[in-house]
């Protein structure tokens, strides 16, 4: 008698995880890049480009300091990584996901939410949905 040594993924167990791939990827990219070029924006963005945003844009770009871009993008990295175990099924993908995205919420407490008084409590709301449904799954999981 075989054995199927793969486990069958549930299928919103394998939406989560493609969300949280499109979301994890494209956030981790975007902060990296703006770290990268944070000292280049300035003089590449024109107001225009923005029209009555651009006081406020740069504002909220600027304020936050270059190492939040830094910070942020690689504990995206990490919540990417915990998505991949996720994927294949590993529970260690929970505790990696999870603690990324506790990482991520107090990081951006300190450096965004904090400084401009603003609440975290739809990205917490959003966070604490991804992590609940990962954790529904974790008995199915090595």
């Amino acid at each position: 008698m075989e054995v199927n040594a793969y486990k069958t993924r549930p299928i919103l167990l394998t939406i989560f995880c493609i969300l949280s791939f499109i979301g994890t990827f494209a956030s981790a990219f975007s902060y990296l890049f703006t770290y990268i070029y944070y000292d280049l924006i300035p003089t590449i963005v024109v107001p225009e480009m923005f029209g009555e945003l651009y006081g406020d844009v740069f504002e909220l770009l600027f304020n936050v300091g270059k190492k939040y871009y830094l910070y942020a993008g690689l504990l995206n990295i990490g919540a990417f990584i915990g998505v991949c175990f996720l994927w294949k099924m590993r529970k260690i993908g929970l505790h990696i996901y999870a603690i990324a995205q506790l990482l991520i919420l107090i990081v951006s407490t300190i450096y965004l939410y904090r400084p401009m008084n603003i609440s975290p409590v739809s990205d917490l709301l959003l966070s604490l949905v991804f992590i609940l449904v990962y954790f529904r799954f974790r008995k199915e999981m090595d």
